[in-house]
């Protein structure tokens, strides 16, 4: 019996991995979905690389523990965190009453040093730069399909309402969220297709929306097109 064919999803980290595990009953019969973690951002991690080759490393670890080959891989789907990315160097402030390193707000990023601030601008414009060269990619390693979803201004934010839950509590809280699912996967995608979080129109037109003023820090997604992508390969393979 040949091998099915698989998509590959690209989150952070184990949380994420556990939040989002729904995804793989969609189309379970055509093909598999496999969720791989990649311990943490790696649109903020220190390399000489580009974005599509940190990307591209991603996708080779998948490829060597599974054994896919890249004909098995029908696309590649990355979600990642805004975290604030794109507002302006000035709406992040120091704020030495601060009792954390960092604090996310709806219209800025709090730091607790000045050395802290010149580390989130440094690490907002890099960022910013990785996820415009990405999310208008449309294939990775060469000829892969592939599409950039975000959560903003963060996972937690979007499925907890919570911009800076402590990281102790990120994946019993994720259990919890997956648990409401089981077994009920359009209830999953009438959670991120039916909520106030939405954001609509293209995947273009999305991206331009959360790059606007302190949108990046609003509790926004455009996650519900991953059904849709989904949707167009079944019916390409049916």
């Amino acid at each position: 019996m040949a091998r099915k064919r698989a998509v590959i999803i690209i989150v952070e980290g184990v949380s994420d991995e556990r939040a989002l595990s729904t995804i793989t009953k969609y189309a379970k019969e055509l093909f598999d979905v496999h969720i791989h973690f990649s311990n943490g951002d790696i649109f903020t991690r220190a390399s000489n690389k580009g974005a599509k080759a940190v990307v591209g490393d991603e996708i080779q670890k998948v490829m060597n523990e599974t054994k896919y080959t890249k004909k098995d891989i029908l696309a590649v789907i990355q979600i990642t965190d805004t975290d604030g990315t794109f507002i302006k160097d000035d709406s992040v402030i120091v704020d030495h009453t601060l009792d954390r390193k960092l604090l996310y707000l709806s219209d800025s990023i709090k730091v607790s040093e000045p050395h802290k601030a010149l580390e989130i601008r440094r690490r907002n414009k890099n960022k910013a730069h990785s996820l415009k060269t990405m999310y208008s990619a449309t294939t990775i390693k060469k000829d892969i399909p592939y599409y950039l979803l975000y959560f903003s201004c963060n996972l937690d934010h979007i499925i907890h309402d919570e911009r800076n839950l402590e990281e102790e509590y990120k994946t019993s809280k994720a259990r919890t969220f997956s648990g409401k699912f089981k077994n009920k996967p359009d209830d999953f995608l009438n959670f991120f297709k039916d909520n106030s979080f939405v954001v609509t129109g293209t995947l273009k037109e999305t991206w331009d929306f959360i790059q606007d003023g302190h949108h990046s820090l609003g509790r926004y997604t455009n996650f519900h097109i991953i059904f849709d992508i989904l949707n167009t390969l079944t019916n390409k393979k049916e």
